[in-house]
Formats: structure tokens, C-alpha cells, sequence
């Protein structure tokens, strides 16, 4: 038996809602269905969003808005209003929640029921708590780092070239030759010693 929220079934096999009255089925993404799974298992439970980033995306790096954008596509799936919030509830400075009343939970025996309960504490993390804050994590720009020093010396680099270039009394000087031809001008290469 599948999970229904608000006369949705969700079928895991097609990532995909279809309506138990109608038959409309809605395609959903593979992180939305996972994202509505997870809220699902846990109604009425407050999952922090580093918790459902953790379990959703597991190992990837997501942007800041893709948490609250996957909720909105939700909302929208499951006729849900993001006014109103009366199935998926956003729970400010803590995270979302699913409200039970509108999730049927397919029926398990009672040794599945343990094993569920105990694998959801085991994998819940602490940041639940509302005692810890989140800190960002900041980002090392190391690459950007190498870039400014290398730019750094080129700058010197070129500057003390140049400068050691002007500087030598021994650089190549054009000269010009004087001939009786108003047309014709004449430059020689001198080496500027012998001036």
C-alpha cells in the first residue's frame, strides 16, 4: 500500500501522485518525491531544513532556494495553499512539517513499525534542536586566491622590467642621417656609445 496525501497516492515507481478519485496522475522529480516521502513519513514531526537537505540531496551541493522551491512545487502538486499552509506547514526559524491529518500511512505489523521508529532516531540529526543555531559554512576561494597573487607578480615584475629598461644607458638609439634629398630621410640603429 502507498502513502496518500490529501487524496494523493504517491507511486514510487513512477515518481509520480495519482488522485484516488480521479486517476490525474502529476510527475514529480526524483528530490520532490523524496522530499514529499520524507515529510510524509514524519508528519507532524518539525524536520529542520539541514535535516531534509541531508536526506534529500544527500551528498550534493544545493543552492539556498532549492529547499523552499521544492516545497512551493509540492504545495502546488498536492493542492496545497502556500497561504493558507494546511498540509505542508512552514515552521519559521525551525523548518517544515507535514500535517498528519491529511497523510494515511499504509498499515505495517508492529516489528516493522520498531525498525522504522528506530532507523528514523538513528539517522535524525541534531541540528533538529532548537537550541542550536545554523552557521554557514564559508567557502574557501582558493583559486581566487592563486589568481590575485599571480597578478600580483606580473604587476612587479613588469614594473621592474620596465624600469630596468629605461634605465640602461647602453639601450639602442635611432639616429637620423642628413642627405641633400628633401624626400628621402635616412635612420641608422646606434648603440648610443659613441655619441
Amino acid at each position: 500500500m502507498s502513502i496518500i496525501i490529501n487524496n494523493w497516492r504517491m507511486d514510487p515507481s513512477l515518481n509520480a501522485l495519482i488522485h484516488c478519485e480521479t486517476g490525474e496522475t502529476r510527475r514529480l522529480g526524483e528530490y520532490h518525491f523524496i522530499l514529499l516521502e520524507t515529510l510524509a513519513k514524519n508528519a507532524d514531526v518539525v524536520l529542520s531544513r539541514s535535516y531534509l537537505c541531508a536526506e534529500v540531496w544527500k551528498n550534493r551541493i544545493v543552492g539556498g532556494n532549492s529547499l523552499p522551491t521544492a516545497i512551493h512545487a509540492l504545495r502546488v502538486a498536492i493542492d496545497d495553499d502556500g497561504k493558507q499552509q494546511n498540509i505542508i506547514k512552514t515552521i519559521p526559524k525551525k523548518g517544515y512539517l507535514c500535517n498528519k491529518e491529511y497523510v494515511s500511512l499504509p498499515e505495517s505489523s508492529p516489528a516493522e513499525a520498531l525498525i522504522i521508529t528506530d532507523q528514523i532516531q538513528d539517522t535524525a540529526p541534531e541540528e533538529i534542536s532548537s537550541t542550536t543555531p545554523y552557521v554557514p559554512v564559508r567557502k574557501k576561494h582558493k583559486g581566487l586566491m592563486g589568481l590575485a597573487l599571480a597578478a600580483a607578480v606580473i604587476l612587479v615584475g613588469s614594473t621592474v622590467g620596465y624600469s630596468h629598461l629605461k634605465s640602461t644607458p647602453d639601450a639602442p638609439q635611432l639616429v637620423k642621417e642628413s642627405i641633400n634629398s628633401p624626400r628621402i630621410k635616412i635612420f641608422h640603429l646606434s648603440s648610443g656609445k659613441g655619441k
